[in-house]
């Protein structure tokens, strides 16, 4: 909306309403976001990209959406300014909407979606699908969380549902829909042979005892200790449904504990779909050797009672006994060490709704706050002048003009490292920006052009191998099928940069971080600051949701630098969006070699998978060596060279019964930073298995899943496929005179987590080379399931997150660095873009739960690309499928299956 003809000048006090009341503030060129945030308190509007472009800022102005980042106060003069925490009827309906179906994950971009929502629903006009979608395109969900979204969306403006297609009778559940997402629960009653693995988790000989995960407490409730990040998974919510079943109270009566240092057990990082099943096994462990102790101590208070069992009011009982677990505990804690020797019965009332994930509803009415959000007396802030790319080294930098400024606390350099601490926001940015635009950097260049797999050179490298069997040699029985197969860099570009605060002391150091490791990141600060483990305090605290290794690791250092510039006071330190985007570690650029030896009726007798790829783990553990503060100080350590890891091999060995298979990554170390993003080397292996395998049923003129079929030997693999096939929807609308192909990919996520298979239906446009993935089946066993609407919420996002790695995102560099650093130039996945889906959950009560959350990801790349070649016979072999490189394949149409 522009301003007016008679807008206030720039430093006018401005008179404006704010959610209902008449306000004035100073400053007309002021963002409008910074006053609101002033005005209304930081959880007021989420600050985002700071350029109208991710829309997690959004407010109403007189009553029609505006981005708050990209706006000056002066604009809104005179004018009604509404808020996501406005108190009237329709906003509490629309916040009402999003909460009762937990529609977002981390929640961070939700109050955008809430505004834009309420601002369609002011219109005077009815609100089409088409409408909400093009309004919600605006906004960015990196958790992928766009089938809620929409769903509470429709839910408010009225937009009426298409029914869920009809199950049959074995499903215990179906989640009332629309057409963008159903899911449907199964109950398998096998034979639980793996409720406990043969291995217990590492978190149990970090934390051995009961304490160290539970404390009861005199009112009857149960604290849960927990060391794992909550970015918007809904863990906690499933480590509460874990402690509560296997003690046999209700979930309400279990709440998480805070992550910190000072209290929490050791669980190293959140990451690797670990959580569930190496922290739930803790969990459930803990608990019942609790729940035996409490039982032993009724049974020693009422020695001629029955059999003991505990209600779910937290009562134990005994025949005619009573005593409730407040008497127990009184006076007298439930400690121990963990008894390993007892199994847990992983059985849960699952249902596709539960009793929600009260983080999240927190989360919508800021109740709680992210890290960007917090607010401590005196607190100051901190920007950094970010070189162009990690190697850059700074040569000079004027530094006297900023430091004569007079809300400039400090400025500090040390070798290429230049921090600006200052009394508010604006000044440090500003000061670091007027710091950057005269520094001269030196330091090595780079090819111009994408940021793919030839940045990685020819080097050798050191390889990971997963299998080393002897291949079969050429001869003319056999046929030779052969295909390279590539991605490039990609990032993980959160909606909002990163950020953390310190305090640091002279008994010490706190820091509040949306770290994903708080016990690695402590270690890594010591060994950078010099100070020894016991004296760093961390504490988690939410942040925008991020999968994989992104900057906050980074922020939390500079903000413990600029912390020890201005000891005693808390000091904020937060990247610029495109500072973000320059120093975060990427997912590495990869590429697969695959060569398939086949007999004539369709036997794989040799597979050999040579992958090429740089570091995909490069976390922060105490090497002192992982972040860039580390990198830029004088007497930088350098960037470390990492070599081979299991993150770089993640799924390289496939899923079928071949009869040779000769499988490795070989890794080098390439020019961009690179550790862990979603899925890890899962991404293009799965790609270039699940690819190559319906390239080869294309070459013997055989049906792609019967050739899956005949190689799979594990029944649960099995059981997915046939279950993803039996849901797709083979009612997909049509598309006119479009071709439909349909594409299936089957894995089990890094070979001992959750089995998944999704089936695709995509349309293509010969005549505008386009691509339009019409509906997505995705079926999963993730063992137990805990937290069915959590799983279902983790499946969906990371599919999302796979269209989005699928069809858009790719980095660019150019000698200096990487250039794509904004939402214009980095494309991401949009509501629009997400296709009707159906989930699919096997649930196996009595099983262990398998980690689930990057299970999917892989597996929407290669079902597309194989429906692309059902549809039209174009097989598409480099990421992601662009409408540039896709029109050039269609040109090309010359196909080379066979070797």
């Amino acid at each position: 909306m522009a301003a007016s003809d008679d807008t206030p000048p720039p430093d006018a006090v401005v008179e404006f309403r704010l959610d209902g009341r008449a306000v004035r503030s100073g400053g007309g060129d002021r963002r409008l976001i910074d006053v609101l945030r002033e005005l209304r308190g930081p959880r007021a509007v989420r600050a985002g990209c700071g350029a109208g472009q991710c829309g997690t800022c959004a407010v109403l102005v007189d009553g029609e959406r505006a981005t708050s980042c990209d706006r000056t106060l002066a604009t809104v003069a005179r004018r009604e300014v509404t808020t996501p925490q406005a108190d009237t009827a329709a906003w509490q309906l629309a916040r009402d909407a999003f909460s009762s179906i937990d529609a977002g994950q981390c929640g961070y971009c939700v109050p955008g979606f809430v505004a834009a929502t309420v601002g369609l629903a002011a219109t005077p006009h009815p609100v089409t699908d088409a409408d909400l979608r093009a309004t919600f395109d605006e906004h960015l969900c990196r958790c992928g969380a766009y089938p809620r979204l929409l769903q509470a969306a429709r839910r408010v403006l009225g937009i009426a549902a298409v029914p869920a297609a009809a199950t049959t009778s074995r499903a215990r559940a179906v989640e009332p829909s629309d057409d963008i997402s159903a899911c449907e629960l199964i109950r398998i009653d096998d034979d639980a042979v793996d409720a406990r693995p043969a291995q217990l988790p590492p978190e149990l000989t970090a934390a051995p005892r009961v304490e160290h995960w539970l404390r009861f407490h005199a009112d009857g409730t149960v604290q849960l200790l927990s060391g794992r990040s909550d970015i918007g998974q809904a863990v906690h919510t499933a480590l509460r449904r874990v402690a509560a079943a296997t003690l046999g109270v209700e979930a309400a009566r279990v709440w998480v504990d805070t992550p910190t240092t000072a209290t929490s057990p050791n669980e190293g990082f959140t990451s690797g779909s670990r959580s569930m099943q190496q922290s739930g096994l803790a969990v459930a462990l803990a608990a019942a050797t609790a729940r035996q102790i409490l039982i032993e101590r009724a049974r020693a208070r009422a020695p001629g009672a029955d059999e003991w069992s505990i209600r779910h009011d937290a009562v134990l009982v005994g025949g005619t006994a009573h005593l409730s677990i407040a008497e127990l505990v009184d006076g007298d804690p439930v400690v121990g060490r963990i008894r390993t020797d007892v199994s847990p019965s992983w059985q849960f009332a699952s249902a596709v709704r539960q009793e929600g994930h009260h983080e999240f509803r927190q989360k919508l009415r800021g109740e709680t706050g992210y890290v960007h959000d917090l607010q401590p007396p005196g607190l100051l802030h901190a920007r950094a002048v970010i070189p162009p790319h990690p190697q850059a080294r700074l040569e000079s930098a004027a530094t006297k003009a900023v430091r004569s400024w007079s809300q400039v606390c400090a400025v500090a350099v040390d070798g290429s490292l230049v921090l600006v601490v200052a009394q508010d926001e604006e000044t440090a940015r500003r000061g670091a920006d007027t710091i950057a635009a005269g520094a001269r950097w030196s330091g090595p260049t780079l090819r111009p052009g994408p940021a793919d797999h030839r940045l990685l050179g020819d080097d050798d490298g050191t390889a990971w191998t997963a299998r080393d069997d002897t291949l079969p040699a050429d001869h003319e029985e056999l046929r030779h099928f052969r295909a390279v197969y590539d991605k490039p860099y990609q990032a993980h570009a959160p909606i909002a940069p990163s950020a953390a605060v310190a305090l640091s002391e002279d008994d010490g150091l706190q820091v509040w971080s949306q770290t994903q490791g708080i016990f690695p990141l402590r270690a890594e600060l010591a060994a950078i600051s010099g100070r020894a483990q016991n004296q760093i305090t961390v504490h988690q605290v939410p942040g925008p949701g991020c999968y994989g290794h992104n900057a906050a690791d980074d922020a939390a250092a500079f903000a413990m630098l600029a912390a020890d510039i201005v000891p005693g006071q808390h000091v904020r330190f937060a990247f610029e969006p495109w500072q973000e985007f320059v120093v975060e570690p990427y997912g590495s650029a990869m590429r697969a070699d695959v060569d398939a030896w086949v007999t004539a009726d369709g036997k794989v007798a040799g597979w050999r998978h040579d992958a090429l790829t740089d570091a995909h783990g490069a976390r922060p553990r105490g090497q002192g060596d992982r972040l860039i503060p580390a990198w830029l100080r004088a007497g930088d350590v350098g960037r470390p060279e990492l070599g081979a890891s299991g993150g770089g091999g993640r799924n390289l060995d496939p899923i079928y019964a071949f009869d040779a298979v000769h499988a490795r990554a070989r890794h080098v170390d390439g020019p961009l930073r690179t550790s862990s993003l979603r899925s890890l080397g899962a991404v293009l292996h799965v790609f270039a298995i699940e690819s190559m395998m319906d390239e080869i049923a294309a070459g013997l003129q055989l049906d792609p899943v019967e050739l899956r079929r005949r190689h799979l030997q594990n029944d649960r693999a099995r059981r997915v496929l046939d279950e993803a096939l039996r849901v797709d929807d083979t009612s997909v609308p049509s598309s006119g005179a479009m071709p439909i192909g349909r594409g299936v990919a089957l894995a089990r996520y890094a070979g001992d987590k959750a089995y998944a298979a999704v089936v695709a239906r995509v349309a293509v446009d010969l005549e505008a080379s386009l691509l339009a993935p019409l509906h997505l089946t995705v079926a999963v066993d993730a063992g137990a399931v805990v937290d069915a609407d959590g799983l279902r919420q983790q499946l969906e996002g990371g599919v999302v997150h796979g269209l989005s790695r699928t069809f858009g995102e790719e980095l660019r560099v150019d000698r200096t660095g990487v250039v794509t650093t904004d939402w214009a130039s980095y494309r991401v996945a949009r509501a629009s873009q997400v296709p009707g889906m159906r989930v699919v959950l096997l649930d196996r009560p009595g099983s262990r739960p398998l980690g689930a959350g990057e299970a999917t990801t892989p597996l929407v790349a290669p079902a597309i690309a194989n429906a692309i070649a059902d549809a039209c016979g174009v097989r598409l072999r480099s990421l992601p499928f662009t409408p540039e490189r896709v029109r050039d394949q269609l040109l090309r149409s010359e196909q080379t299956t066979p070797a």
